[in-house]
Formats: C-alpha cells, structure tokens, sequence
C-alpha cells in the first residue's frame, strides 16, 4: 500500500480531527429541572437524554423565576416567542405572579438574548423603560426579523434593532389609525416575498372578521386588511410563508367549527392562501379546513369545563428547507400524539409533538397531517390549577447548524405547589426523518433492534460514502452522508444490547469496508486497524 506506515499514522490524525469536529452533547437535565418545571417522569427522561446523546434534541434552561430574577413575587415566566439574526437570538417573554394573573407594578415584558446561537443567555432586559404608553395587556407578543437584519417586536407600536437586539428604536406610531381592539395575535411575523412583513389575528369587532397587518418599510409603518371568515377567527395563528404562499393554523374555541360533526373532538384548523403574481394584501382570502390533529372532545376530564377547547395551545408552523415540508409544532395538553390523538381524553400527560405535510398537499387540499414524533412528554394535564405551558409558538430556524430552536414554558399552574413557570430552548434536528429513530434505537443500532452488531455494520458498508443519507442507512450524526464520522460512531457503541464474538476490528474486516482517502487512494480497514495495533 503506498505511503506505508507514515502515512496510515496521518490518516489517523486526520480521522481524529474529524471527530473532535463533532459538536459536544449538552449538559444532562439535572433533577432540579426535571421536578421544578418539566415534571417529567423517569422513562421520559431517559428517552430524552437518549435522544440527546443521538444528536437529535436538547433541551436546556433559558432563564427561571430563581435569584434575582424574581421581582415583586412574579415567577411566573410565560409565552415565549423570539426571532434570530445571525448568531444571536432575542427570546421575549412575559414575567407576573401567575397564569392569568393582571400585571402588577413589579411585572412585564422583558427580552432575553443569546449571541452565540443559544448555549448562553443574558440577564433580563426590561421592555417598559421602552414604551411610554405602558404595559401592553394579554401574554404573548408579536416579534419577527428580515433578510436585511433587522429585529421587530410589537410593543405599543414596534421596537426595532439593527444590531441583533442589541439596542432598540421604539416607533410609537407604527400602527396608528388601524383597528385597537384586534386580539388574539399569532406569535411571529413572516417576511413576504411580495407583501413586506406580516401578522396576523383574530377579529377585533362582533363580526367574524380576522386581521393582517402588513408593513412594506421594515416594521416602521403598518396597513390592515381583513377578510370575513364567516366561521368564527383564527385564534393566534401560527404563520409560514413558501412560494408566496401563505399557512396559518390556529386552535378554534367556536364549537360551530372547531368541534368536528362526527367524532366530537376539537381539531386544530389550517388557513391557506394561494399566491397569484399580482396579487395584493386586499386580495388574500384564505380556504379554512380541520386538519386530522385533534384535541379533546367537549366533556372530556372531569372537573374541566371544555377541555377540548383548551386541548392545544398555541401552535408553531414553519417550511423546513431541509425536508421541502411544511413541520407543525402541537403542544396537546392531554397527552394526545400520532395515533393517541384524541382517543384518550383523560390521559394525565401534555406533549409537544410534531407533524409535517407535504407543501403540494396542502396546495391540494389536503389536510392529513404525518405525525413525526413527541418531542416531550410531560407527566400530568394542564388546566389552570395543574401543569401550565409548552405553548411553542415562536421557534426560529439556525440553518447553518440545521436545527430548530423551539423556545417552551414550563412549570407549575396558577395555584399548584410548585407555582414556578420557567423559559427553556428544545433544540431539534431539522434532518426530520432522524428524530424517531434517534429516540429510538442505541447509536449504531441502524436497524432498531437495540443492539449495535455486524448487521448494523454491514448496513454501513453497502451505503458508504453514500449522500442524502439518514439513520436507516447509516447517518448517526445527521449530516446527509455516511462516512468515517459515523463509523466511529458504532464502533463506540460496538457490542451494545448483547455480547458478541467478535471484536470491531475482526467485523471491520469480516465487512472489507474501504475508506476514501485524500488524494482519491483507497485504504483498507483492517491494514489501518493492525497498524494502529501495532503502534
């Protein structure tokens, strides 16, 4: 073999270096998190760490009602939404005594930020000294970016930064002259390719009108244009913009509409605009259908007065560049998930789940989502005495590292004995197809077996160095090709779940792998493995 000795040692160095690369897992949840606010029992934890150990998911605090943080009794931190530009991230939120609960003088909105892609965060940055006219009411805010950099949050007007969220320009006129009592707002703008910026909500009057909002400057100046649904409103629509089109999904309390004829189960509603070239804000109309996501039916729990109304909280919805696929975020505050869903109205469990559509099935009315997976499972129900949150409307896309950051609140209720309500980052692989099979399966473990051998092995073999790869085929660290990152991979986790007979190094050459080497030569495995053997 050419280059001898030598240079097998360098390729060595250079297979080490690649896997130093691999980015480092995140720190294990600590029990303090697990029983304060995730409420999350053993089995979940378990499943969730596994998932985080695969690459899959992490899932890390933002900032908690703990210290300092806590002012004038408020440890109540909830509805999170944020925006992101380059590597830093703006996360608002809302901080009062409970769920419910009116502002007193100690609480508000404030904003945390992160400036390197969401492992660390600032302290809390107040929003009033912002707005002269006071504390907007309600929970949720309105925050959006641009292609250009810019970062808008509606407040009383909009606040604009330039740098990152950094610093910010209130404009107190923003939405001067539109309708004031509008409510019931989504948590993010999108960005149009042809309509500027644009929020939407439910209706601000008796009649069943619905709101889009719509600034062509960058957030400074805003117009309005409403459509009569004649069904009731989008309530916080959830938006995502492909090909000018436009998805809203909502959670609908009307039970003329929200509650199904047939199977009396509440389901989340989809709003769909198809764009024509040529068309202006006064020309959307959107087609409203029940998707197959249901919540629970009217009198589901005990004690609960319209659990199927409240089933699901706010909703995100983005367009996966990744995938090509429109990807729902569903918080189901009864546990409801995949095929679960709505078949089990007292289950004791919420859970944040995903679910994703193909763009033309939409465009086809279609309105069978595919379930993904649960993202998390918490162990108890919502109502306003139990478990509050999740409510992950408001993600961001970090494509360069081709993740989802979902941004959840989690803890107690109004009147629970752990009251607290923390802001934490669920980071997801946006490499969709992956997320079950990590949760699943050991890493290395390709075909889900739970153990890690030679048929696993051999799966590498027949897909080496192949592209557009995932999990079935050999992907363990989900970047699309399977290669010597992934090998060492299952060579870590060799003999997992049983005690094989043979060694890595015998199953390597039982296989006859051949690696791709610099300069287009090949180099055989077990000539690699004797010579590290032997050095």
């Amino acid at each position: 073999m050419r280059g001898g000795r030598r240079s097998c040692a360098w390729r060595w160095l250079w297979l080490a270096l690649l896997l130093a690369s691999r980015p480092a897992l995140a720190e294990p949840l600590t029990d303090h998190l697990v029983n304060t606010y995730l409420h999350i029992d053993a089995a979940e934890r378990a499943r969730l760490e596994h998932g985080q150990a695969n690459g899959a998911i992490e899932i890390a605090p933002v900032i908690l009602p703990e210290g300092d943080n806590i002012i004038d009794g408020n440890i109540h931190f909830g509805w999170p939404v944020a925006a992101m530009v380059g590597d830093s991230i703006v996360v608002s939120t809302r901080r009062k005594p409970g769920h419910g609960l009116p502002d007193n003088a100690g609480s508000g909105p404030f904003f945390v930020r992160s400036t390197d892609g969401g492992q660390t965060w600032s302290g809390m940055n107040d929003l009033k000294p912002l707005m002269p006219f006071g504390i907007e009411p309600g929970g949720m805010s309105v925050i959006g970016s641009t292609s250009s950099g810019r970062m808008i949050i509606k407040f009383r007007g909009a606040l604009i930064s330039e740098n990152g969220g950094e610093s910010w320009t209130h404009y107190p006129t923003a939405f001067t002259n539109l309708s004031s009592d509008v409510h019931h707002f989504g948590p993010t703008m999108i960005e149009h390719p042809a309509f500027g910026l644009m929020m939407f909500n439910g209706r601000a009057d008796g009649s069943d009108r619905a709101y889009i909002r719509y600034s062509q400057d960058e957030g400074e100046h805003w117009k309005e244009t409403s459509w009569d649904t004649g069904l009731f409103l989008p309530k916080e629509p959830a938006a995502a913009t492909w090909d000018g089109n436009i998805l809203l999904i909502s959670r609908e309390f009307n039970p003329d509409f929200g509650l199904h004829p047939d199977n009396g189960y509440y389901m989340l509603t989809q709003h769909l605009y198809r764009y024509k070239e040529g068309d202006t804000p006064a020309d959307i109309k959107f087609e409203t259908l029940r998707t197959n996501i249901a919540g629970n039916p009217w009198n589901g729990a005990t004690g609960d007065p319209s659990p199927g109304a409240w089933a699901h909280d706010t909703a995100d919805v983005i367009f996966n560049p990744i995938t090509g696929r429109i990807e729902l975020l569903d918080s189901h505050r009864r546990g409801g998930a995949g095929a679960n869903t709505g078949t089990e109205p007292g289950l004791a469990l919420s859970t944040l789940n995903l679910w994703s559509i193909d763009p033309q099935d939409l465009l086809d009315g279609s309105t069978n989502w595919q379930f993904e997976t649960t993202l998390l499972e918490r162990d108890d129900f919502w109502n306003m005495n139990h478990l509050d949150g999740l409510h992950p409307g408001g993600s961001v896309i970090d494509l360069e590292h081709g993740v989802q950051h979902i941004f959840v609140y989690a803890g107690g209720g109004n009147n629970s004995d752990t009251p607290e309500n923390g802001i934490f980052r669920i980071t997801r692989s946006l490499h969709t197809a992956s997320l079950a099979p990590a949760f699943k399966n050991h890493m290395g473990d390709v075909n889900g077996d739970g153990k890690v051998g030679l048929g696993d092995l051999q799966t590498i073999g027949d897909h080496w160095m192949s592209t557009n790869a995932n999990w079935s085929t050999g992907d363990f660290n989900f970047d699309g090709i399977v290669n010597l990152a992934d090998l060492q991979i299952l060579g870590d986790n060799w003999h997992y779940g049983f005690s094989g007979d043979l060694s890595f190094a015998q199953a390597l050459a039982t296989v006859g792998l051949q690696l791709p080497e610099p300069g287009s030569l090949i180099l055989f495995i077990p000539a690699w493995l004797q010579l590290l053997r032997r050095q």
